[in-house]
């Protein structure tokens, strides 16, 4: 048996992990919804911080993140 390919396994698990934080099955996060999610990884931050984190994932400003911005920011950015 053919074992899938490790972005095919890493985006997999990506997207559960995001299923498990959204609470409300919007299929985008809210504030709460990070907020309890970094919680429940254990994932130490101060409400300002989780709000900064929001502000910079929320890309097109609709006060939701959607899976897409979610992966965007995890990308590694190259630089020149």
């Amino acid at each position: 048996m053919e074992s899938a390919p490790l972005i095919t396994v890493t985006l997999f698990l990506l997207h559960r992990t995001f299923r498990v934080i959204d609470d409300n099955r919007s299929r985008t996060l809210d504030r709460e919804e990070l907020a309890n999610g970094l919680r429940d990884f254990n994932v130490s931050m101060s409400r300002a911080e989780v709000n900064q984190l929001f502000d910079e994932l929320d890309k097109d400003n609709s006060g939701h993140i959607s899976f897409d911005e979610f992966l965007q920011a995890l990308r590694v950015r190259e630089q020149f």
